[in-house]
């Protein structure tokens, strides 16, 4: 008998929980954050031998706290964030040095990026770029 009792209990106990609204800070949809939008204008310029410069449009009227910028030797490859470019929101300018161009050629894309409770909400990335 006691036994029917504690599993109805647990039942009505799993049914309220269920029916709860849980608030996902990162849900897009449910939260009131907004995804920072996609990079536009991202453009690639050979500089002599050793360096290139990556300019882009910056992002207006939003809030976001960066760019995060990755490199390929593919078109397709796997892009490897450059670590030390973690650009502010005013930045749409930067130098990429430590590159080979003589016997490689790189592949760009750069996404936005804001701060969201303890973790990072990062936006879509840019379509591939390169020089002409």
């Amino acid at each position: 008998m006691n036994f029917k009792y504690i599993a109805v209990l647990l039942i009505l106990i799993l049914v309220i929980a269920c029916s709860l609204d849980y608030e996902n800070p990162l849900d897009p949809n449910n939260s009131g954050i907004d995804v920072p939008p996609k990079v536009r204008g991202l453009n690639v310029v050979l500089t002599w031998q050793d360096s290139v410069y990556i300019t882009w449009h910056p992002i207006t009227n939003s809030q976001i706290d960066g760019y995060y910028l990755y490199r390929s030797l593919d078109e397709n490859g796997y892009y490897r964030p450059l670590t030390e470019a973690n650009l502010s929101p005013v930045d749409t300018l930067y130098k990429d040095s430590e590159v080979n161009i003589v016997q490689k050629e790189y592949w760009y894309k750069i996404s936005a990026f804001k701060a969201v409770a303890d973790t990072v909400l990062e936006g879509y990335r840019s379509e591939p770029e390169t020089w002409n």
